[in-house]
């Protein structure tokens, strides 16, 4: 093994690391870099705006100074991260979002290595988030800045190197043409995946960051370190807040949530559509076998996610092959709508904010009008009422459809007298390869109907599930609140069928019930036990639409869900044609006013 010259160790001082790196200011370094200001000083190594005299241009200059224990293994890998982003590359040249490394040295005079990089200005994503109305984005916005970051790391893993400490504080925003242009920073750490110098038992990266395995005594991490950060990131970019942070900021903590914790789901908070927390939830997936190989699996899961979606009408003459021909042909359906009536409201939209770049990006002087324009109207995210994708948020002409049905997440109406196995075949179909929404109605299903047709693993991406007049009663409720296939679900609408009571408690008592944020059971034969079942249930308070029209539940049972304390400030409760007196209405309109959205008696 080679064995690098150490660098002269420094004079003793009582002097911090900062103020021995203020008095290198205005230094020649490889007698052609001038040091002119002091940028920041890490662990390792210092780094100072500078000026290569020979050609004129500023630069970055990285200066080792690193003194401790394994001294060597540390200067190899500061050394090593020129070598680990020149191999950052696409189509034989350097990605245009990473930093590049224009040289690597020694300095003759004094003895000290030193990396230049090119010199960037802007701001940190991190200190862009601190600037946001509660530190967050909307998903179009994040995916704008995090979507060159996945493709670059990408690259990366492409390039046998693992970055290891993506962060926030190591993605700078500069200015492009078109905007934000990020660039992520500091390779420092990083790994080549046939060169590893990186001893067991030494603690690597940032641990809001850090994958599980890297607390667990893995020898080497891979690709799937980075996946997990950058799940990370996009997390907190999306809800404002990192899933894994500690209260008291205590780095066991923190690794004691990152090994135990399960992050809130996006999807239920209405943040981001169900497509993409299951990319968001898998990019965390604790187990490394569940998680996406590499940032281009991830970036391609992504892709797949934010896909326009369409809608058809099975309507009861249609075969299995009518259906297949109506897929590929775009004038038997249409792009699902995304302002609807409130009936489609399952999840309300996010407060309106503006996530437009730091104004020093946005000068009026420097970027061309339509530019600006452009930006100003596609980063102020539009109210969304569906619970997927509305074409209308998606780049391109939405009724221009590429002739290929698997191009797009797909909105099911079914209609008449199918069969549950009727149903379960039409999902089977290959053009019909990404259904986010299924609405039966009318469908002589039966309780085993309904089982049969959410065991189909078709089922696995809905986020809305219609079951209206299939037949369904409160035996059959246990297959539907037992159902694996429906973990992702937010809207529930069991619209006339007999459930009763004991059918509420048990779908309410499912296993998969947690993310509901829509439930609509008007004409169900409840009664005020229902609305025991209700107040007893921990799924209420995350409920934002609630319609339990047309039933029994007599003074009794208004009262009883009028005096709960719990509700989301957002609800939306319909109580009405309930046999209700006048002057219950009358009160329970008085006690639920100020405590939630709307209320209808």
């Amino acid at each position: 093994m080679n064995v690098i010259a150490p660098p002269p160790a420094l004079a003793p001082s009582d002097d911090d690391p900062t103020e021995q790196a203020r008095r290198l200011i205005g230094t020649l370094i490889d007698g052609k870099y001038q040091l002119n200001d002091l940028l920041g000083v890490g662990t390792t190594g210092a780094v100072f705006r500078a000026q290569n005299r020979w050609a004129g241009r500023p630069c970055a200059v990285k200066l080792f100074h690193y003194q401790g224990p394994d001294d060597q293994s540390v200067l190899r890998r500061f050394l090593r991260e020129a070598q680990a982003i020149h191999r950052v590359r696409r189509n034989n040249k350097l990605h245009p979002h990473v930093v590049d490394a224009l040289d690597v040295g020694r300095d003759r005079e004094t003895g000290r290595y030193f990396v230049v990089q090119e010199l960037l200005r802007g701001e940190t994503l991190s200190a862009y988030l601190q600037r946001l109305p509660g530190q967050r984005m909307s998903l179009p916005n994040a995916l704008r800045i995090l979507r060159p970051v996945i493709d670059a790391v990408a690259c990366a893993h492409e390039g046998a190197v693992v970055h290891r400490d993506l962060k926030p504080d190591n993605i700078l925003l500069t200015r492009g043409e078109d905007g934000i242009f990020p660039k992520v920073l500091d390779f420092g750490i990083a790994q080549i995946t046939e060169e590893r110098v990186t001893p067991v038992t030494e603690f690597m990266g940032t641990p809001l960051y850090m994958p599980p395995e890297a607390f667990g005594g893995a020898s080497y991490v891979d690709a799937r370190a980075d996946v997990w950060a950058l799940g990370v990131m996009l997390y907190e970019m999306l809800s404002g807040q990192n899933p894994f942070a500690h209260p008291s900021g205590d780095p066991m903590g923190c690794m004691e949530l990152v090994i135990h914790r399960a992050p809130p789901s996006l999807a239920a908070q209405g943040l981001v559509p169900p497509t993409v927390w299951n990319v968001i939830r898998r990019a965390m997936a604790k187990p490394l076998s569940q998680r996406y190989l590499t940032a281009r699996d991830l970036l391609d899961a992504l892709d797949v996610a934010m896909r326009p979606v369409r809608m058809i009408r099975v309507t009861a003459s249609m075969t299995r092959e009518q259906v297949s021909a109506a897929l590929c042909d775009p004038a038997q359906h249409a792009s699902a709508p995304t302002s609807a009536s409130e009936g489609r409201r399952t999840v309300p939209p996010p407060a309106e904010r503006r996530t437009l770049p730091p104004p020093s990006m946005l000068t009026p002087s420097r970027m061309p009008a339509a530019v600006m324009a452009a930006l100003t109207e596609t980063l102020i995210p539009r109210a969304r009422v569906s619970v997927v994708p509305g074409v209308a948020e998606l780049d391109g002409d939405p009724e221009v459809f590429t002739g290929d049905p698997r191009d797009y997440w797909w909105s099911v109406v079914v209609q008449g007298s199918h069969a549950a196995e009727d149903i379960v075949a039409l999902l089977r179909l290959h053009e019909l390869a990404h259904v986010v929404e299924l609405h039966i109605s009318g469908c002589p299903l039966g309780d085993a109907g309904v089982a049969t047709l959410v065991e189909s693993p078709a089922l696995r991406d809905l986020a809305a599930l219609s079951l209206r007049r299939v037949g369904l009663t409160a035996r059959g409720a246990a297959a539907l609140a037992g159902a694996v296939t429906l973990a992702n679900l937010l809207k529930l609408d069991l619209e006339a069928n007999p459930l009763g009571d004991e059918g509420l408690r048990t779908i309410l008592g499912g296993r998969h019930a947690c993310n509901l944020r829509a439930l609509c059971l008007v004409l169900a034969e409840l009664g005020e036990g229902a609305a025991e079942a209700l107040t007893d249930s921990t799924r209420l308070p995350a409920l934002v639409r609630l319609d339990l029209s047309q039933n029994r539940l007599g003074d009794g049972g208004v009262l009883l869900l009028a005096r709960y304390t719990k509700y989301s400030p957002d609800l939306w409760l319909s109580l009405s044609r309930n046999r209700v007196s006048p002057s219950a209405g009358e009160m329970v309109t008085a006690l639920l006013a100020s405590r939630v959205r709307k209320v209808v008696m």
